[in-house]
């Protein structure tokens, strides 16, 4: 396959998986803003998402990828393959180690983090609980992205770029499982709410026609014992 054919294909493969993943990342958004509105979560679930993307995109797909691209490809041109392998063995394990760091500082630290880049325009308890539950999401990128960009120096393109599908496709999957897990969530309450009602049926419902008719009977008894006694 000659060089043009092979960029046209790798630039093909790109844009298709791109489309894939915006038309996912929109039905990801519209399944976010179903479950969680306008409401004070939604803008904690926000605001706790971004901030490990921004992390991410200064430890991991921004300064590390562009700096590791073209040194890992002078190292496949001029160094043997057991030194090209020992060099991105060596490198990923340094990640690892700096951006585990910065995770669990992240996670120590959440409410210190939300308080620099919210303020108190946010929820903040909330804010803190999902930034803790979120922020691991960084260590696992910032390996993913190092993963990709060795695969791009091996002129494999597609499974890098079909990164954001998977992860959008997560994100929706949960989405449904949040509103109808199995057993269902909606399904639970309503018999709960059934439950509920014919227990507190005879206490604060009004009574039926027979019941009505039973009372009134009771009554005019009870007057006419009266009557006669007096």
């Amino acid at each position: 396959m000659t060089d043009k054919k092979h960029i046209l294909k790798s630039a093909s493969i790109i844009s298709l998986v791109t489309i894939v993943s915006r038309i996912l990342g929109y039905v990801r958004e519209q399944r976010i803003a179903l479950l969680l509105g306008t409401t004070p979560v939604a803008d904690a679930y926000y605001l706790a998402y971004r901030i490990p993307n921004l992390f991410r995109r200064l430890v991991a797909e921004g300064s590390m990828t562009a700096s590791f691209i073209p040194v890992f490809t002078t190292y496949m041109r001029e160094k043997s393959k057991e030194e090209v392998w020992d060099f991105a063995n060596k490198l990923f394990w340094t990640l690892a180690l700096v951006v585990a760091v910065i995770t669990v500082l992240g996670m120590v630290f959440s409410p210190q983090v939300v308080h620099l880049f919210a303020g108190k325009n946010i929820e903040g308890g909330q804010a803190v609980e999902l930034n803790r539950i979120v922020f691991p999401y960084l260590f696992f990128i910032a390996l993913a992205a190092l993963a990709m960009g060795i695969l791009n120096c091996f002129h494999v393109f597609g499974l890098p770029a079909a990164t954001p599908v998977f992860l959008n496709l997560a994100t929706i999957l949960f989405t449904f499982a949040a509103v109808r897990p199995p057993g269902g969530i909606t399904g639970g309450r309503r018999r709960n709410d059934h439950r509920s009602l014919r227990e507190a049926r005879p206490r604060d419902c009004p009574p039926r026609r027979g019941q009505r008719r039973h009372h009134r009977v009771e009554g005019l008894s009870n007057l006419e014992t009266v009557a006669g006694n007096s």
